[in-house]
Parts: structure tokens; C-alpha cells; sequence
């Protein structure tokens, strides 16, 4: 079943035309001590401090002017409740350098959240593209792969991707492993139609997902390695969604 759904998954990427880039896969065995931040990290009550500064306040509040001081390749923060995504996400001129590079600069096989250097820093292309290495301790992108659970997906289905100039709210839609294709870096569409298309076959290969009622303005996707054959790869999208919705689903008291 497997096998064939791939199959078909292929079927539906080949009409979507030319692409670029090339997919990144990480195969490491890390120790627990690849945190990815080699400064201290704590969490407590909800709040992240990193050397004792907080950073991150329960239920949102970034700090982004400490986060800069430390790297000026500082771009948003990624949390998913319930997950152990909560991290920082850089950007850079490539895809290569926060593959082994921690938030503080300093060499570290555990690498940083980062976003694609084709997507838009500021988050305002039409696909926004997110990789983290799949860590044996859990941490990093390590739980992303849970979302191929159906229940797992259903328990944590809406993520917060806060930037220095707006907080986005983030529904997922679909969840599957799959080959390691360069379509899935595609970050510009002619068309909106086009658009829909890629979004119709990202969906496709997930039993459970699920097409937004209304067209989404831009599309988050979230890549991490996989291992159920060489090379695959675990990728989870997400679509923007208002904030009431969000906060709703997620127990955050709206701010008045």
C-alpha cells in the first residue's frame, strides 16, 4: 500500500513542471548533550532562558532583540505545543551552514532550525520551507516524524511561528514520508492555479489530511529525515489560519 501510494504521490508531482534545488538529508547518531544551542537552555513554567535570560514567555513573547545580539541570522521562532519544537529559526545565504552550525555560531553536528534560502526571510513568499535535524534524543525536528500518526497529527495540529514583525498562526494539513524530491522546494508558482495544484499534491499523499475550505495565501512546510527507506525524508505542512481560530483550538486566552 505503502509502495503504491508512493507511486501515485510521484504520479501527481510529475505534472507540476520544471523545479530547483536539491532536498538536504542529515544522518547523524547524536548524543544527548546535541541540543543545538550550546549556551544553556532552560525551561521552566512554560518560559525559555538561555543563560538565564528569558526568552521566549509561556504562551508566546519573544525576546527577539536578545536573539539578534547572539545571531543576527535570527528569523522567527518555531513552537508547536505539546512537542519538543520550540526552538529559534535562522536564515542564511545556503542551505549549508546551519547544518552543523549552532544558534551561538559555534560547530555542532545538531546544527539550528533553518529556513530555506529561497523562501522569504520575512515569511511573505508562497512556500516557506523549514528544516531541523531528526534528533535521536528528541529534540530538534526529532517529532515531526510523529505527525505520520494520525492521532499524534490530530492531538497537535496547530504550531506558532513568531517573527519581529507579526505572530503567525499555523493549522497543519498533512503529514507523510516520501522521497527526497527537489519539487518539494519549490518556492515560486506562475499562477495561483499553479499554486493549488502544488497544494492539492502536497495533500494527496496523506490519508488524513485535510484541504483548507478557502485557498491559503503561502504554504509551511517542515522537512526533517526519515528512515523508512534511503534517503526518505518526513515532510509536514501547514497553512496560515486566523488568529481566534488558533488561539481557540490552542487554550490561549485572546489578548484584549
Amino acid at each position: 500500500m505503502r509502495k503504491a501510494g508512493r507511486m501515485k504521490k510521484a504520479a501527481v508531482f510529475a505534472v507540476l513542471g520544471a523545479v530547483i534545488g536539491a532536498a538536504i538529508c542529515w544522518k547523524f547518531v547524536f548524543s544527548e548533550k546535541d541540543i543545538g544551542l550550546k549556551q544553556q537552555i532552560k525551561v521552566e513554567d512554560g518560559n525559555v532562558y538561555i543563560e538565564d535570560i528569558k526568552i521566549k514567555a509561556d504562551q508566546g513573547g519573544i525576546d527577539f532583540q536578545t536573539l539578534e545580539k547572539i545571531n543576527p541570522d535570527t528569523a522567527a521562532w518555531l513552537w508547536i505545543p505539546g512537542t519538543a519544537v520550540d526552538y529559534p529559526v535562522v536564515y542564511a545565504e545556503d542551505n549549508e551552514k546551519y547544518m552543523d552550525t549552532s544558534f551561538d555560531g559555534e560547530g555542532q553536528a545538531s546544527g539550528t532550525i533553518f529556513l530555506d534560502y529561497e523562501s522569504q526571510r520575512d515569511f511573505s513568499g508562497k512556500h516557506n520551507i523549514i528544516y531541523g535535524h531528526n534528533m535521536k534524543n528528541g529534540s530538534m525536528f526529532h517529532d515531526i516524524v510523529r505527525f505520520k500518526e494520525q492521532d499524534y497529527f490530530k492531538d497537535h495540529q496547530y504550531g506558532v511561528l513568531y517573527t519581529p514583525e507579526r505572530t503567525i498562526y499555523l493549522k497543519m494539513i498533512s503529514a507523510y514520508y516520501g522521497e527526497a524530491l527537489p519539487v518539494y522546494r519549490k518556492t515560486e508558482f506562475a499562477t495561483e492555479e499553479d499554486f493549488d495544484l502544488f497544494l492539492d499534491a502536497v495533500i494527496y499523499p496523506c490519508e488524513f489530511g485535510e484541504r483548507p475550505k478557502e485557498r491559503p495565501e503561502s504554504l509551511y512546510t517542515f522537512i526533517t529525515c526519515s528512515y523508512e527507506f534511503d534517503d526518505a525524508r518526513t515532510y509536514l505542512h501547514g497553512v496560515e489560519i486566523p488568529e481566534q481560530e488558533a488561539r481557540e483550538a490552542l487554550g490561549i486566552q485572546t489578548e484584549k
